[in-house]
């Protein structure tokens, strides 16, 4: 994650995280169990509805 902030080389690669930025709620979600990984990636990151 580091390295693509530095340089963004490619548009076909998400980075997405869990933790960061940080003060990040989704991974309270995940420990709380109100969400799967799977949905919080769907949901969340990619915006699939």
């Amino acid at each position: 994650m580091e390295l693509y902030s530095l340089y963004a080389f490619t548009d076909k690669l998400i980075v997405g995280s869990f933790d960061l930025p940080h003060g990040r709620k989704l991974r309270n979600l995940l420990d709380a169990g109100l969400a799967t990984e799977e949905e919080l990636i769907n949901d969340v990151i990619l915006g699939a509805m």
